[in-house]
């Protein structure tokens, strides 16, 4: 339970009250090199074959460290000054970002692209604009590149096995929490400066209105028997590739993070050697690495409110 704890804080900073937090010096071309790097030395990088450039892309940063909120909006943020994007460190929702934009992209200048348009609504750089919350914000303004398929895989008489998973996410109210929380900038603002930008959010979160994210879902009790065993025809019928997101229907976290919720994680399913991998950037083992999606998902029968995932396909945009 704590790791998809920690993985869905990516979007709302603990509630530290902190008035500004220091955000160490970068320098993007670092960051920009190793993109341009990827595509010219990996070999599979521009393969006709989609699910070979995910295999790649993902592939690529085994190993990197895991790193809670690594990415903001850049040194012209208004409350978030972290890199705009970075391939040294990641938490679960930057690497999928990361891996879809180098797989859709044939170049850095495509990549960088095909990321703002994933990180935020309409491709607008800001804090306002920031695809957020999963199911209203992430998986909606994404539907070009990222098709939901959850509702195609099939019992054995071809009958889908999925719920809905309810939930009505109050934005209102994480904006009103986000203008409580610390800003990340790189120097320090006047005061009156940062009750100006609070009271922006402040205004922003007084204008929302609630929005329904009801998502469809696989249930744990149909991926496993009671027994706690695989049902391997579900499993198999998995592709290779795509976005698993880990499910807790209308999960009540609203003293964090301001509203209910439905997403705490997501990460990619992979197929090597005949198995089905879960590649993730992981909070417990602080890295990207690779465990297989039966063996991850039997430790979520334990949690009271994991309850199944849905399935992403990654598409080239028409």
């Amino acid at each position: 339970m704590r790791s998809l704890l920690l993985a869905v804080l990516w979007f709302f900073p603990l509630l530290t009250f902190a008035a500004v937090e220091k955000v160490e010096a970068y320098d993007m071309s670092v960051f920009k090199n190793d993109v341009k790097k990827y595509y010219k030395t990996v070999e599979r990088a521009r393969s006709n074959d989609l699910t070979q450039r995910i295999h790649a892309a993902s592939g690529y940063f085994l190993g990197k460290p895991y790193m809670l909120f690594p990415q903001g909006e850049g040194k012209r943020g208004k409350y978030d000054q972290k890199p705009t994007y970075r391939t040294d460190a990641f938490d679960c929702v930057t690497y999928v970002e990361a891996v879809i934009a180098l797989s859709l992209a044939n170049d850095y200048k495509t990549f960088e692209k095909f990321l703002m348009q994933l990180r935020y609504k309409n491709g607008r750089l800001g804090f306002i604009t920031r695809n957020h919350i999963t199911s209203v914000d992430w998986n909606k303004n994404n539907s070009p590149w990222v098709k939901d398929i959850t509702n195609e895989i099939t019992d054995n008489q071809g009958w889908p096995v999925t719920q809905f998973a309810r939930v009505m996410i109050d934005k209102g109210g994480f904006f009103r929490v986000k203008a409580d929380s610390p800003l990340y900038l790189l120097k320090e603002i006047t005061p009156k400066e940062e009750d100006k930008r609070r009271e922006v959010l402040t205004r922003f979160a007084y204008k929302q209105q609630p929005q329904d994210g009801t998502m469809l879902y696989i249930p744990l009790t149909r991926l496993f028997n009671k027994k706690q065993k695989p049902n391997e025809a579900l499993f198999k019928q998995i592709p290779d590739g795509t976005i698993v997101q880990i499910i807790r229907p209308n999960w009540d976290v609203r003293e964090k993070v301001g509203t209910n919720l439905n997403v705490s994680h997501m990460g990619f399913a992979i197929k090597k050697d005949g198995k089905l991998y879960y590649r993730e950037a992981s909070s417990i083992d602080k890295k990207v690495i690779d465990i297989l999606l039966t063996s991850y998902l039997k430790k979520q029968l334990k949690s009271p409110t994991v309850k199944g995932i849905a399935v992403f396909k990654v598409v080239v945009p028409a």
